[in-house]
Formats: C-alpha cells, structure tokens, sequence
C-alpha cells in the first residue's frame, strides 16, 4: 500500500514539473519578448524557480523512500523463503508426505 501512494505521488511530483517547466518556459520566453524590465515577470519566474527546486527536492526524496521499501521488500520475501523452506523440511518425511503427529515448536 506505501508502495502505491508513493509510486503515486511520484507520478503527481513529475505531472507537477514537467507543467512548472512548461510554465517557466513560457515566462522566458515572454521576459525575452518583452526585455528585461518587467519586474512582475522576474518576480514570478523566481518563484517558479523555487517551487520546482521544492518539487525535484520532494521528488528526490520519495526516489530514495521507494528505494528503501523496495530493499526491505526484497529482505522479508527472502526471509519468508527461508522459513518456508525450513517448516517443509521439518514436516516432510523422507518420501516426501507429512509426517503424522509432528509437532513443530
């Protein structure tokens, strides 16, 4: 579940800069159109500059939550591997069946 709401904001975080990046390069494109003494325009591509580093810098963090669910994901399949194989091999017998009566403790 923390997998998908992840994957799914990092799906929100990329749709949200590639639209601040189109955005920004409207604004350059219009500051570049209209010279550089509009300050309203200066003053908003600097903060569509900050939005989008707060954007790829929650981006990045999300990456590497993913990256440490996917690890611990990996360990505990591995883990229940293990531990399946080993409960299989206490209750089988030697021709392959389960062993009446065996008790695991």
């Amino acid at each position: 579940m923390n997998v998908s709401e992840s994957e799914r904001s990092i799906d929100k975080l990329k749709k949200d800069n590639e639209e601040l990046r189109g955005r920004l390069h409207e604004l350059k494109i219009d500051a570049g159109e209209n010279g550089s003494g509009n300050g309203m325009m200066d003053e908003e591509i600097i903060e569509l500059n900050q939005t989008l580093a707060n954007v790829q810098k929650d981006y990045s963090l999300l990456q590497e939550k993913f990256k440490k669910i996917n690890i611990v994901n990996d360990q505990v399949s591995s883990w229940s591997k293990k531990v399946y194989s080993k409960f299989s091999t206490l209750i089988q017998g030697s021709d392959g069946t389960v062993k009446p009566g065996t008790d695991i403790v």
